[in-house]
């Protein structure tokens, strides 16, 4: 039994869950040793077996996660049915001829692509294939090439469905359906903040973005031909969540029926790239289902050691306000997403914090938009965020600095967008207001 109090035990757990990570254990390890070992040091081995047991038991067999499950199933009949690609040609026809308009189209095709498969390093990867040829080209500079993909990838992990909303509403049972509409506009707003960065960006330095032909009003109509039907899939999808004709799981079912029907109807499935969607899902869910459950087991463990009431009260010993204490939560977010990734960083730090926020009287809606917002520009930012460094791998030839520059921009525009969030709460509580 440690001599120690339970909650120097769990900050110990922290430390020793920060070195596993960085020592480069996988991180369904690094969650799992530590949870195990320090449960069993407080409670015993048997209390350590049986909440192992529970607690797999129980989390594997939880609906809530079916959610993810069916959107990323959507995901990738989307990817392989190479709407991505759809979606690229329909913003180049139509921005493509202004100054920097691969750059905008390439930025909005990563967003809504992102939004689709709810994930960016998969955007990345499929947008530097289909827009970074193009770009270059045209003789786009390899910044504002590689920064509009990396940062119009962030971006799709705020709009719905978001795979960080399903995590963080399944964690704190706060309404997916509403987490979901609560990143609708700030996602906007990320926008068009992006947009208008590139148009700037090239305003000021025309040679980074030269205009491309313009496209006739038959190219461009013919364009909105491969999107129409993703565009009213997803439409559908988030209206009857938001409407509240079918819940999360049931729009996620919905939306990879619909996914994998249209892109048989274009003809986009081969047998091949259907059971390698299948075979990609699995992989990434099985991922995703036993990092789940080591985090369940470790955030057990924090629970026992009642870090989030120490960490209430220390907070309340500082003497700060409720919003100053809500941005030195969103600080200690951003800072760990320098060495954490957003999944791990979601399922550890959000059940330590969140009731932290609630006690402070926090709206919930609004404080897990603007985690996820601090989240995803993490991974933009220099010099270790993970969307920079998938960029590299896609794009092997661009030296890291190029590509560091190329984001810097968006990041100042990400945040600049995060503080608008933050000062005007109905940007991210209204819509899930009205909410039925």
């Amino acid at each position: 039994m440690w001599q120690l109090s339970l909650p120097v035990v769990g900050f110990i757990g922290l430390i020793v869950f920060l070195i596993f990570l960085l020592s480069g254990i996988p991180i369904a390890f690094t969650l799992f040793i530590p949870g195990f070992l320090f449960i069993s040091h407080i409670r015993g081995l048997n209390t350590a077996l049986n909440t192992l047991a529970r607690e797999i038991y129980t989390t594997t067999g939880d609906f809530t996660w079916a959610t993810i499950a069916f959107f990323v199933l959507m995901g990738y009949f989307c990817l392989h049915a190479r709407f991505g690609e759809d979606l690229y040609i329909l913003f180049c026809r139509w921005i493509g001829h202004l100054r920097g308009g691969l750059g905008m189209a390439t930025a909005a095709a990563c967003t809504g692509f992102a939004a689709i498969v709810g994930d960016s390093v998969s955007s990345i990867a499929t947008m530097t294939s289909v827009a970074m040829p193009e770009m270059r080209k045209y003789g786009y500079d390899s910044r504002l090439s590689t920064g509009s993909i990396a940062g119009g990838s962030i971006i799709g992990p705020v709009i719905p469905p978001s795979i960080p909303f399903i995590i963080y509403g399944a964690l704190t049972q706060v309404s997916i359906g509403k987490l979901f509409v609560a990143g609708i506009f700030p996602g906007l707003l990320l926008g068009i903040a992006f947009v208008s960065i590139i148009h700037l960006w090239c305003r000021i330095n025309p040679r980074l973005g030269p205009a491309c032909e313009s496209s006739g009003c038959r190219e461009r109509l013919v364009s909105l031909k491969g999107v129409g039907p993703v565009i009213a899939l997803f439409l559908l999808v988030i209206g009857g969540i938001y409407g509240g004709v079918f819940t999360p799981a049931e729009g996620g079912a919905i939306g990879a029926a619909g996914a994998l029907i249209i892109g048989l109807v274009l003809r986009r499935f081969t047998w091949k790239s259907f059971f390698q969607s299948l075979l990609d899902a699995a992989r990434v869910l099985s991922m995703v289902l036993l990092i789940i459950n080591g985090a369940v087991l470790f955030t057990r463990f924090v629970a026992w050691c009642n870090l989030s009431g120490v960490v209430s009260q220390a907070m309340a010993g500082l003497g700060l306000s409720p919003t100053a204490t809500a941005l030195t939560i969103l600080f200690i977010f951003f800072a760990l997403g320098f060495i954490v990734d957003i999944l791990t960083l979601t399922l550890i730090g959000v059940p330590i914090m969140h009731p932290v926020a609630m006690a402070l009287g926090l709206d919930p809606i609004w404080f897990a938009t603007l985690v996820v917002l601090v989240l995803i520009l993490g991974t933009l930012t220099p010099p270790v965020g993970i969307n920079l460094f998938t960029m590299k791998g896609m794009a092997p030839d661009i030296p890291i600095g190029t590509i560091y520059r190329g984001a810097i921009p968006f990041v100042f525009a990400a945040a600049v967008v995060i503080a608008i969030v933050f000062l005007v709460p109905p940007l991210a509580t209204w819509l899930p207001g009205i909410l039925r």
